[in-house]
């Protein structure tokens, strides 16, 4: 029995030299820029105004958020390729160089596109992470388009799932948004899946800008996430059960062990004249108790890693985090942190998880929780003597649950403000995450 209804309802910069390839396509690598030492990310872009859009990217001085895009592209910690959409051989994939790792369409380009949607189930096969763009689509269109039903959102509904055990465990999410951008590798590694999705004014810029800004954050986030991993950074932000470390390393202080991959989730938000105002980034990470002997139920602790950014004049002050669990047989363990405030906020929750964490300044958290409605729930606003949070602002907390049947389910949450000259804008961002064993 469900609690709730679920509705399935990511003399500035060195001036690029642009080669061209054909009449649509040309190599945005950097003439004079000094190769970038660590992981890189090569994207071959799709559009029918590739060119124009790269160029957007390149020179939007105006809108913070695109400085560290531009950056990028001039140190060639990204490159693009660009190709149109005008013909068959435009469109395909086909022959790509072995340094293009990611591919970008708009969603509208493969629909009607069968040739082209198997091209693209083949580019992932061989290792590519493939990204879709456009209006409003969901993970389930995504999966159909590129014959990979079931590799990121359930096909059953939660009580086949919960009565239904896998021969190989898998995670899953959904989401009840429709996104504006959604990749996928089927090789395990940083950003696995990523999810991106804008909401406010557009006017400012072309979609396709801000499609591809999207995608650039991304690749961006997935180089430095290598690096990290290939130990040539260190890695700062990335965390693995609450603690900064190296995501190759084994975590001793914990008896819960991970059981997903890393994932991106992006909700921008955009004022009336499109400018963006701020940013939800978040990524979670599952892990399961390995050692209970509980016949009824399995042991799940889900961390949730939220960062809230504001650009161009506006300032985040108020985060709210819900950790809902939405089946009735499932129960509510525990959730942290409970009310506090300072610069270092503590986490503390059953199975040996505990940590603490910097999130960028002082911040005050209003735990809110029920133990009855099976929810973690938290509100993070300035302190008495600030209007505004740290910009940016952190938040990581975590929730346990006892989980009945083969299917661990959690939906995580969060709505940030951003103040913007007097005016309030809203950033929505809410994700349904499933372990299926």
């Amino acid at each position: 029995m469900m609690k709730k209804k679920l509705k399935w309802t990511a003399a500035a910069a060195v001036a690029l030299t642009l080669c061209a390839m054909n009449t649509y396509s040309f190599d945005a690598s950097v003439a004079n820029a000094t190769p970038f030492e660590g992981a890189t990310r090569g994207l071959a872009f799709y559009n029918a105004q590739a060119q124009s859009v790269v160029e957007t990217v390149q020179n939007n001085k105006q809108d913070q958020s695109f400085d560290q895009l531009r950056q990028a592209l001039a140190n060639n910690r990204v490159t693009i390729q660009t190709h149109g959409l005008q013909t068959a051989a435009d469109r395909s994939p086909k022959g790509l160089s072995d340094k293009i790792n990611d591919l970008a369409y708009p969603i509208d380009a493969v629909r009607n596109d069968a040739t082209l949607q198997a091209d693209l189930h083949q580019a992932l096969v061989d290792g590519k992470k493939v990204y879709l763009y456009g209006e409003g689509f969901s993970i389930r269109e995504y999966e159909q388009l590129l014959g990979i039903e079931g590799e990121i959102a359930p096909t059953q509904s939660i009580e086949e799932l919960k009565n239904t055990t896998r021969k190989e465990p898998k995670l899953l999410m959904d989401t009840e948004q429709l996104q504006n951008v959604i990749g996928f590798s089927l090789v395990n590694g940083p950003n696995k899946v990523y999810l991106s999705n804008f909401v406010g004014g557009k006017a400012g810029h072309t979609p396709e800008t801000l499609y591809l800004h999207a995608i650039l954050d991304d690749q961006i986030d997935t180089a430095e996430q290598t690096d990290a991993q290939n130990g040539k950074t260190a890695p700062t932000n990335v965390s693995f059960l609450g603690k900064d470390l190296p995501i190759k390393q084994n975590v001793a202080h914990a008896d819960a062990s991970p059981v997903t991959s890393k994932s991106d989730i992006n909700t921008y938000v955009s004022n009336n004249s499109g400018t963006t105002v701020g940013k939800i980034n978040t990524d979670y990470y599952l892990s399961r108790e390995k050692d209970e002997s509980d016949s009824t139920y399995d042991y799940f602790v889900v961390e949730d890693h939220t960062e809230i950014t504001g650009y161009n004049g506006a300032d985040p002050y108020y985060l709210k985090t819900d950790h809902d669990i939405p089946y009735d047989s499932d129960h509510i363990k525990d959730w942290s942190p409970s009310d506090t405030s300072g610069d270092s906020i503590s986490v503390s929750v059953p199975w040996g998880i505990s940590y603490s964490f910097d999130p960028n300044g002082s911040i005050a958290v209003n735990d809110i929780g029920n133990q009855d409605l099976d929810y973690g729930r938290w509100e993070v606003t300035p302190r008495w003597y600030a209007s505004v949070l740290p910009d940016p602002t952190r938040f990581k907390p975590a929730t346990a649950w006892l989980s009945s049947g083969t299917y661990a389910v959690m939906d995580i949450r969060n709505d940030a403000y951003f103040d913007q000259y007097g005016s309030a804008w809203l950033a929505h961002q809410q994700v349904h995450v499933a372990y299926d064993y």
